[in-house]
């Protein structure tokens, strides 16, 4: 995947080049055509018409290694940056054609210089399939990282008192527009019973994204376990979680709520996105649900959700919640007024 600045050829200055002008067309129009040694023959034209615009070596390069000729290719390009030693995109098309070649020091050497002037990101150097062949070299596959979901598990010190809620907050930070999807690996513990998990999209950058849970608990029956590990899977790559040690104690007359149920599995708000938009009242997995957007309230109110409450925020902005229905029929109002309903 070769870095072709075609907007630099529409520089307005570009226009009063005629003959560079005309030979570029005819580039483009071969490559077009599927004539992609013809269009290296206008591009190199056009570079010969107007020397200092670099990027037209870069096409004349990219249509050589279009054409099947990477050798060709690489001559061209280090012409190119021998004349001009700043064209970054230069040296990124030569270090992709190396590496593609096998020749992984001078494309390493390449690589290295565009990271020192900050002008390639290692993460994007790191999906470009032009380096497959560094990424699998021990030598140098930390020049080509692969975006690696990172987590962190925090759990409430000391014991809980039954009948109390216990918080766990779960930080990842992902690949951007990558989904996340979390597998309890360990066995359930019976002494705690799902009750909402809330998701908040802290910040979402091109290539990062932040994502903070709070997963709240009730606890129902006394004892001591572990709960967790979670696998937490993002944009191919996994990362397992910590164990949280469970401790609940019960008060003298205080007593299990409802017997020891088990923690039901976890769900990211973020990946039912897909799902019918607030408000709305249906069915989602055999279970009657309402989504709610921030303005929405239920009729009549829901005081015991048939299971946990899911809510999606973004930068400390509820976005909607989910809210599992028993039995009965639920309307949504906003401002008094029915906008959803069913049984």
């Amino acid at each position: 995947m070769l870095i072709l600045l075609w907007l630099a050829c529409t520089d307005p200055e570009f226009a009063g080049v005629s003959d560079a002008m005309s030979a570029y067309t005819s580039g483009e129009e071969a490559m077009e055509a599927g004539l992609p040694l013809r269009a290296a023959a206008a591009f190199s034209e056009a570079a010969a018409s107007d020397p200092e615009r670099p990027v037209l070596r870069g096409w004349q390069a990219w249509a050589l290694d279009q054409a099947g000729q990477p050798e060709a290719a690489l001559e061209v390009l280090d012409s190119a940056i021998e004349a001009h030693p700043d064209a970054v995109d230069l040296r990124y098309n030569r270090a992709a054609i190396r590496a593609r070649l096998g020749e992984l020091e001078m494309a390493a050497s390449d690589l290295r210089a565009l990271y020192a002037q900050g002008a390639a990101q290692p993460l994007v150097v790191g999906d470009d399939r032009d380096f497959r062949l560094l990424a699998a070299d021990p030598e140098w596959n930390a020049l080509v990282p692969t975006a690696q979901v990172r987590v962190e598990l925090r759990g409430e010190a000391g014991a809980v008192v039954l009948g109390e809620w216990l918080t766990l907050h779960l930080d990842i930070i992902g690949r951007s527009g990558a989904e996340v999807t979390l597998q309890e690996m360990g066995e359930a513990t019976g002494l705690l019973h799902h009750i909402r998990t809330v998701e908040d999209v802290v910040k979402e950058g091109d290539l990062w994204s932040h994502r903070s849970l709070r997963i709240v608990y009730r606890t129902v029956a006394e004892g001591k376990s572990t709960l967790g590990p979670w696998l937490v899977r993002a944009g191919g790559t996994t990362a397992l979680t910590e164990r949280i040690k469970v401790e609940v104690v019960a008060l003298p007359g205080k007593e299990a709520v409802g017997g020891p149920e088990e923690s039901s599995a976890l769900i990211l708000p973020s990946s039912m996105d897909g799902a019918p938009s607030a408000p709305w009242i249906g069915l989602q997995g055999g279970t009657s649900v309402a989504r709610l957007g921030p303005r929405h309230t239920l009729s009549p109110p829901v005081r015991a959700p048939a299971g946990p409450v899911l809510e999606l925020w973004s930068k400390g902005q509820v976005q909607w919640r989910q809210v599992p229905l028993p039995s009965g029929e639920h309307q949504v109002l906003e401002s008094g007024r029915v906008v959803a309903g069913g049984g």
